[in-house]
């Protein structure tokens, strides 16, 4: 219970963290890139809109968990304060790639999602969705509530750490060194 309860606060850290990068990309977005060809208008094709999300925010939020996660430190910023790492399962070893599928697995819902809410009839979040969409959305949203749950059952692994084969552990510490008295 205590692990469940550290991973879901080192996940609200870097949320903080990464809400953080998303309010400077969009201050950079509406004061220096408002009337850039770059960013997508209300006549622009859904799959470049989608794509500029997806570079902009969803590839940078993969690559801060992976990179960090992949790193010899194995914790992004939430997880260090919370004296957290995520380790490869014994007989196998941390990598990069262990990471990144890790959080591949971890985020695909959350795109899901962004991909039914951009491929909506009309204009996407002020029109309404049509069922499929939300359907989508929902299953989406339900699946990340299951990742949430098996915080707390089937020794708090998830799916995506089963599937990367790591598991979050609390981090080792170092003894104290001792002092000399001379």
């Amino acid at each position: 219970m205590k692990l469940a309860i550290g991973r879901i606060g080192g996940f609200l850290i870097d949320y903080i963290v990464l809400a953080g990068y998303a309010v400077l990309l969009s201050l950079i977005v509406t004061t220096c890139l408002s009337n850039s060809a770059l960013i997508p208008g209300e006549d622009s094709p859904r799959t470049h809109a989608h794509l500029m999300g997806f570079v902009t925010l969803t590839l940078p939020v993969w690559l801060y968990f992976t990179l960090q996660e992949g790193s010899s430190k194995r914790a992004t910023i939430g997880k260090r304060l919370l004296r957290l790492q995520v380790n490869a399962l014994p007989s196998k070893s941390m990598t990069i790639l262990r990471a990144g599928i890790r959080n591949a697995v971890k985020f695909l819902p959350w795109e899901i999602a962004h991909a039914a809410i951009w491929y909506v009839p009309g204009r996407p979040f002020l029109d309404p969705m049509p069922t499929a969409n939300l359907i989508i959305c929902l299953a989406a949203c339900f699946v990340s509530f299951c990742y949430l749950a098996s915080l707390f059952f089937f020794g708090g692994r998830t799916p995506y750490d089963r599937l990367a084969g790591t598991v979050v552990t609390g981090a080792p510490t170092l003894a104290p060194s001792p002092q000399s008295t001379g």
